[in-house]
């Protein structure tokens, strides 16, 4: 289990430097109004995704875990689902393209299509790969994206290109690991039919998980459509840099821990072995406070010096602002979504997620409304903070009658209380006006943080690293033994 969580952990690491890197290189390269473009396609085609291929996602990582065999049906149900859904898609884009429904020009259509479609079946790809405990494959293509879609934007952004030449990229880079997948597994893809009779387990099943993907798609690009709108296009671009920055950042630790451990959750679940399910949920919660809290804490109180570090001259003041807002919604977000989702998806009660996350997504767009006039992208800052606060605090209460979920109050305190005290020095480090000294500082103080969770022992730290330094003081010992 540790081997896989280090693997998944590594993947997301490299794969968040890259994103690093792209918000970094992109907004030096682009104006405001160019990365706003380039967010709002993206959004676009994310939501694309949302609504038409997240079900299929969902239901791949539900049941492909407790199934074996050369022709498991969840693959071919999903392989019959997906072609479906892309021919209903691909007449409804004709459509609106053929009769000029859509105030965008048709290049910028089918560049969001075409990526809504490459990043789908990535997507379900790696749910694949990630049911059938491959992390070292996973790692692979997931870095493979994260490194084209990279250079080939950076690329094009400084030929010339703008916002086709980051979409370029991204589409590019979604498509490369995914035919890799395909070739790989061509003569098991060979064995496979369309199980046109599964796809209604799965959509009865994934299709309430798509609305909750759409509503918080919804929720993530509601606040850039509505800034362009009543502020502009150039404040939505200011707005997204710093809250993928924040997102990217956050979200590959907290996911590192639900691809190790849920397919063991699912199925410890499906055989009914309740002991070591509550032990894997443990596991799994632990891991997610003790890497992804103090990343939170010393991102969000070093947000002066990450902005200095990252970001154009023309993103830094309102990075500055927004990056605390936005770890704290996406930390919150996390929580609820690689954890206490359990709750839904355990018990194939995922109509009731549908209904909290569309609750949710109403909140959001009313507080946008309200707030973003006066505050600008503070006021959608805040909003987020507050819609997705709404939505995994109900879903807590609820789910608590069906399933509920172990979570170590002990481990819980020891980390907040150190992320707590040590906070305040970190902020004080972030805002020495000599940079090298900032980053000295804010080094000396996040490494402070580290120091401390491992003397409480916070999530079984010490005991961890201990265990960790006595097999490699053993694998050392036994590789001399065995040269002499």
């Amino acid at each position: 289990m540790m081997r896989s969580t280090a693997i998944y952990f590594g993947a997301r690491i490299l794969a968040a430097i890259c994103g690093l890197l792209a918000v970094a290189i992109y907004t030096r390269l682009a104006t405001p109004e160019i990365y706003g473009v380039f967010t709002l396609v993206m959004g676009s085609a994310l939501t694309l995704y949302a609504a038409f291929f997240f079900w299929i996602q969902g239901a791949i990582l539900r049941f492909l875990p407790s199934e074996d065999g050369e022709r498991p049906p969840s693959i071919g149900a999903a392989l019959a689902g997906f072609a479906l859904v892309v021919c209903l898609l691909l007449l409804a884009v004709a459509f609106l393209v053929g009769f000029e429904l859509l105030p965008v020009a048709t290049e910028v259509v089918l560049f969001g299509t075409s990526i809504a479609l490459a990043y789908a079946a990535l997507e379900i790809s790696l749910a694949v790969v990630q049911s059938r405990q491959r992390p070292s494959l996973y790692a692979g293509m997931l870095a493979g994206r994260a490194a084209a879609s990279l250079a080939l934007g950076a690329l094009l952004l400084a030929a010339g290109f703008g916002t086709l030449g980051l979409l370029t990229g991204v589409l590019v880079g979604h498509l490369l690991p995914a035919l890799y997948l395909v070739w790989r597994a061509r003569r098991r893809l060979i064995l496979q039919r369309f199980d046109l009779s599964g796809v209604a387990r799965m959509a009865s099943f994934g299709l309430p998980l798509a609305v909750v993907g759409l509503a918080s798609a919804v929720i993530g690009i509601t606040d850039r459509y509505l800034l362009a709108a009543l502020v502009g296009v150039d404040a939505a671009g200011a707005y997204a840099a710093p809250y993928e920055f924040a997102q990217r950042s956050l979200q590959m630790l907290m996911l590192s821990a639900f691809l190790a451990v849920s397919p063991a959750v699912f199925r410890c679940f499906e055989l009914g072995e309740k002991t070591v399910l509550d032990e894997h949920c443990r596991q799994q919660v632990r891991l997610l406070l003790i890497t992804s809290l103090p990343v939170a804490t010393i991102l969000a109180a070093a947000a002066p010096l990450v902005s200095r570090l990252i970001f154009g001259e023309a993103f830094r003041e309102t990075a500055t602002l927004l990056i605390p807002w936005i770890i704290a919604a996406t930390w919150i977000q996390g929580i609820g979504s690689y954890y206490f989702s359990y709750g839904f998806t355990l018990t194939k009660r995922t109509g009731t997620n549908a209904l909290i996350v569309c609750g949710g997504t109403g909140v959001n767009i009313a507080l946008n409304l309200l707030l973003i006039p006066p505050y600008g992208a503070l006021g959608a800052a805040i909003a987020t903070l507050a819609s997705v606060s709404v939505i995994v605090g109900v879903a807590i209460v609820v789910t608590r009658r069906w399933l509920p979920l172990p979570w170590p109050t002990g481990d819980s305190l020891k980390v907040f209380a150190v992320c707590a005290v040590t906070a305040p020095l970190i902020g004080w480090s972030a805002r020495l006006d000599d940079l090298l000294w900032s980053v000295v500082a804010c080094g000396a103080a996040s490494s402070i943080l580290v120091a401390l969770l491992v003397v409480v022992d916070a999530a079984g730290s010490r005991v961890a690293l201990l265990t960790a330094i006595e097999n490699l003081r053993r694998g050392s010992a036994a590789r001399l033994v065995s040269q002499t």
